[in-house]
């Protein structure tokens, strides 16, 4: 094995850790996935590339992480380096760490977003925790980033956030000269790690910084952190800038921004008082800061908990929107999507050409301060010549996330667009259309010269190759549209006019960026495919050449080394990236844009997560108003990403795709297809925009029912969304249908939302005491149309199986204690003879919802309302409460909901109320079956325990049914989720109850006043799912199966 070589699977190092593959490599060392020859246990492998062995302060590096992790001592939220050495038969030094499965915090932020607040709630408190634990130890990160923050998960399945490479930070910032890559991560250091240099520039203007970093060095990138994983912007956004020396400035020498300010549209996903907490964290003054990452961690978690928390208390208010919607006029105008992905405010750091900072410059040659000001650098937008016979709409990008809309009479949507609001003081004149000007080859963050692998403190240490998978079909859309369909003319008694539309408001028209010049040159073939690997000293120089002949400005040399780089990779993605720096040269210098194409749509074939080289291909064919092209290039872009997981992206191409065929092609059907297409992989957050997207193009063209079931799913999602009500309620007028119109309006009305036709129709066919029913509950209305979506039909059923030997159990266990209940049987009352109205009202209950009511004893002289009583038949004591003061319709309600639980699926949570105490019973009934099935450890004995018990008070009848529906549940390989089921129960009883009653605001009052278990969704939940339920088709479907729906003969 020779020195200086690199390690090859089956290679073994330092004699007892075999290599079995490669994960990664950075700037200074190559990552491998390998196991210990003795013990077979895997973990990552860091070797120093053979190259940097000579370089004193590289093999220190790994010496010092190796000590640091010692000094740390162990903690969960931090990768452990186990061994560390030097491998005699290459003489290169490696370290031995923990091997993880999952993904950084950076990679998460792209593909999702954001942060969603109880994941962010988890990520930094573990942040937290790693942070103390490294300060009281005396070690600072010094380099704290998303990159270096890993998500993985723990033996229960649970997120736990790793902290990677400790101390790396401190050893590049020792070095003389410092660049963007030695410094590490400048855009989230602290003024203390700038330098003495910009410390003295400081003191001047009086602005005191640290000479020393300290634990509150952490805070401030902590701060930044939490700033983008939060908001979902892209790295660096906070500061505006472009080149590191403004960076530099920004950050020692100028006023730092609020960060709702900085944070624009996406602001609103900060919460209230973020501001101050975000302030404090980038303090100049290190002391001013925020002194332990704890002490920041514990105020943030409190803003975010105040933030999460919107309980319905009291007279129902609603939380208003973020933004208002816009007007019809204003969601008329559809510009064409933008190319992906959402475009950074500032560009990647690069050098200024003099050494000194740009600002410095431009206010040596204009003292005004409007040169000083840096301007951001938006998305370049494309504007095609008008053609005299039919000229193509304007484009301009779209934003990512779509902004509610408000429902409105349907009309033909028109393809004007409307330009985005200006983000710089000044707008300049348009330029030619041109595709998005490119980083230079030295500066761009996706591939270095110097080494095009992902940084080694980025993910290297512990990420996996993953390569999708790609099918040859892709779903296709139909062209034709549907006809639009005349409103139907019969409507209820009132006269109800459509909401009238709201102005469109102008906005200014974007910033645009000039193309570079171009530069003439020729063009060169490719190299001869099959050549034998380079070797890495050939490698290096390759790269390094490269890097001379485009300081140089040698195009057409340069495309001959990347070529020749490109070929020797051994990898897709490898050759992907070096396919696009190549385009990307010929694009911006060459302007020999149809080959940049080719390469663009080759280096997509061979690794379709490049994003950005799909960026530059919609840009290059928008600026020739080429629009078939562009349709063309999504649908070969969601071909490529058939039967891949990236849910993110598919979704964002589906939609943007349907915007095309809406705004550019006017094909409504297409576009329909292409909506519902991306709702399939729609997030939470954009569940609501996307239907309400779907809802306005679908009333549009006439498919009224189609809208109207998307601002249903609308409702689902936010029963908060007050337009979506007047929607339904519009669009139900508009087809007739008078009781979803009713029922829309009465959830206005309990809003306090409705117009004063609404009010007075919601008056007019308000029912006035008991309803009046002509029919009764079968159990396949409970199971399609009563039960909540989160209740499990077999759960259900088998608690169902154990719920009568549960009830002997506990009856023989309360007189076993002397505690069972005695009822007085001359205290028992028949609901057909009683005079008692309550009691009579649960026997009018009982046979609308189709539950045997149980034995009824009243008790004048015990207070309270109604309970269950553990007997055989099953029996239910009636308190001093409700022997008056109550409404017919209260009484309906309360009766409902006890009643409800009286079925077979629900009487165990009467019998036993606690989520723990099902959760045990569970398993029991799995054990039961399956005496080796593999339990929960925390429940696994005393499920076992439980199962003996109940099996002795169970028939051989209830265990063959028992069997049948434990084996149904495993085969079908569904979650037991009994908390969730537990919840579910409570939801699915609380409808019965406002079937019957038909109020809201009764439902309201008699929720509130009940009692709620530990284990119970809070009454604000139980009043959200009313909400949202009252105007669903389940709920209409039960009204007309009763007869109680407005307009029914």
């Amino acid at each position: 094995m020779a020195e200086g070589t690199l390690a090859q699977p089956g290679d073994v190092i330092a004699r007892r850790y075999r290599v079995e593959s490669w994960l990664g490599q950075g700037n200074m060392a190559i990552v491998y996935q390998a196991k210990h020859v003795n013990t077979g246990k895997a973990c990552a492998l860091k070797l120093v590339h053979p190259h940097l062995v000579q370089r004193k302060e590289f093999v220190d590096l790994f010496v010092k992480e190796a000590q640091l992790g010692a000094r740390i001592g162990e903690n969960p939220h931090i990768v452990d380096v186990f061994d560390a050495g030097v491998d005699e038969a290459r003489k290169v030094p490696y370290l031995a760490m923990e091997l993880l499965q999952g993904d950084t915090l950076e990679s998460y932020l792209k593909k999702h977003g954001r942060l969603p607040p109880r994941l962010a709630h988890t990520i930094f408190e573990h942040l937290a925790d790693a942070l103390d634990q490294a300060h009281g130890a005396g070690v600072i990160h010094r380099d704290l980033k998303p990159g270096n923050l890993f998500l993985a998960r723990d033996r229960k399945g649970q997120i736990l956030l790793k902290v990677m490479d400790f101390g790396i930070a401190k050893v590049l910032e020792s070095h003389e000269q410092r660049t963007a890559t030695q410094i590490g991560s400048p855009a989230y250091a602290a003024p203390e790690q700038l330098g003495a240099t910009l410390r003295s520039l400081a003191a001047t203007q009086g602005i005191s910084i640290s000479q020393t970093v300290q634990a509150s060095t952490d805070v401030w990138a902590l701060g930044l952190v939490a700033y983008e994983a939060l908001t979902g912007v892209q790295p660096g956004q906070y500061w505006g800038v472009d080149t590191y020396a403004d960076l530099m400035i920004c950050i020692a020498l100028e006023d730092h921004p609020a960060a709702s300010h900085r944070a624009g549209d996406y602001a609103k996903y900060l919460p209230y008082g973020f501001d101050k907490w975000f302030t404090r964290c980038i303090q100049r003054d290190a002391t001013a800061r925020w002194q332990s990452a704890g002490e920041a961690v514990r105020e943030l978690m409190r803003l975010l908990d105040a933030h999460a928390s919107d309980p319905i208390t009291g007279e129902l208010k609603l939380a208003a929107f973020d933004e208002p919607a816009p007007s019809k006029a204003a969601r008329s105008v559809k510009p064409l999507p933008k190319p992906m992905p959402k475009p950074a405010a500032a560009g990647p750091l690069r050098p200024s050409v003099t050494g000194l900072p740009l600002k410095l410059q431009a206010a040596k040659a204009t003292p005004s301060p409007a040169a000083a000001a840096p301007a951001a650098a938006p998305r370049p937008t494309t504007t095609p010549t008008p053609t005299t016979a039919a000229p193509k709409p304007t484009t301009t990008p779209i934003p990512a996330a779509k902004p509610a809309t408000t429902p409105a009479t349907p009309q033909k949507p028109t393809t004007t667009p409307t330009p985005p609001p200006a983000v710089a003081a000044a707008t300049p004149a348009p330029a030619p259309a041109a595709a998005p000007a490119s980083p230079t080859l030295l500066d761009s963050h996706l591939v270095s010269l110097i080494d095009s692998a992902p940084s080694l403190t980025d993910s290297a240490a512990v990420l996996t190759d993953s390569t999708p998978s790609l099918t040859d079909s892709a779903p296709k859309l139909t062209d034709s549209a549907p006809a639009q369909s005349d409103a139907m003319s019969q409507r209820p008694t009132r006269p109800m006019p459509p909401p009238k539309p709201q102005a469109a408001q102008a906005a200014p028209p974007p910033l645009r960026k000039a193309a570079p010049p171009p530069v003439p040159v020729r063009r060169e073939p490719p190299p001869k495919a099959g050549a034998p690997p380079m070797p890495p000293k050939e490698r290096a120089r390759l790269q390094e050449l490269a890097m001379q002949l485009e300081l140089d400005s040698k195009w057409s040399e340069l495309c001959d080394v990347l070529r020749k780089l490109e070929a020797a990779e051994p990898t897709s993605e490898r050759k992907a990236r070096y396919l696009y720096q190549l385009a990307i040269v010929l694009l911006d210098r060459l302007e020999q844009t149809d080959r940049a194409l080719e390469l663009l749509d080759e280096a997509l074939d061979k690794n379709p997560s490049l994003i950005e080289a799909f960026d530059h291909i919609v840009a290059i064919h928008e600026g020739r108003a080429d629009w078939k092209k562009i349709e063309r290039a999504y649908r070969k872009m969601l071909h490529r990403h058939a039967g891949t997981e990236d849910t993110a992206l598919k979704h964002r191409l589906w939609f943007k795709l349907g915007e095309i065929y809406r705004d550019l092609f006017e094909n409504a059907g297409a576009a329909v297809e292409a909506f519902r297409m991306a709702l399939r992989s729609a997030s939470r957050e954009e569940l609501i925009p996307d239907h309400l997207t779907l809802a306005d193009l679908c009333a549009n063209i006439g498919q009224l029912d189609d809208a109207l079931a998307s601002y249903q799913a609308v409702v689902r999602a936010d029963p908060q969304h007050v337009d979506a009500y007047r929607a339904i309620y519009r669009l139900s007028v508009d087809r007739g249908a008078y009781d979803p119109a009713w029922c829309a309006a009465a959830a206005l009305a309990f809003l306090r939302e409705a117009d004063e036709e609404q009010v007075g129709y919601f008056q007019d066919y308000r029912p006035e005491g008991r309803i009046q029913v002509k029919s009764r509950f079968d159990n396949e209305l409970w199971a399609r149309h009563v039960f909540h979506e989160d209740q499990s039909l077999l759960v259900g059923k088998v608690f169902e199986m154990m719920a009568r030997a549960a009830m002997k159990a506990k009856v023989e266990a309360l007189r076993q204690r002397k505690e069972l209940l005695a009822l007085d049987p001359f205290l028992r009352q028949d609901p057909t003879t009683s005079s008692v109205p309550f009691v009579r009202t649960m026997g009018w209950a009982s046979r609308v919802i189709g539950v045997t009511c149980p034995a009824l004893f009243v008790r004048s002289d015990v207070p309270g309302g109604i309970v269950a009583v553990p007997t055989e038949p099953p029996a239910s004591v009636v308190g001093q409460s409700l022997l008056g003061g109550f409404s017919q319709e209260e009484l309906a309600f309360i009766a409902g909901k006890h009643l409800a639980m009286y079925r077979g699926e629900h009487y165990i949570k009467l019998l036993f109320p606690s989520a723990e105490e099902l959760r045990v019973i569970f398993h029991a009934a799995v054990k039961m079956v399956m005496p080796d099935a593999n339990t929960p450890r925390d429940v696994d004995s005393r499920a076992e325990t439980t199962a003996k018990v109940l099996r002795s008070f169970m028939g051989p009848r209830e265990q063959d049914g028992l069997r049948a529906v434990v084996r149904k549940f495993i085969s079908e390989r569904e979650e037991a989720d009994i908390g969730r089921y537990f919840r579910a129960v409570e939801y699915t009883a609380t409808r019965a109850g406002f079937i019957l009653c038909g109020d809201l605001g009764v439902a309201k009052k008699i929720i509130a006043a009940e009692p709620t278990l530990s284990d119970d969704p809070l009454p604000s939940d139980k009043m959200k799912d009313l909400l949202a339920y009252s105007v669903s088709e389940s709920y209409l479907v039960v009204r007309e199966a009763l007869g109680i729906a407005v307009g029914q003969e």
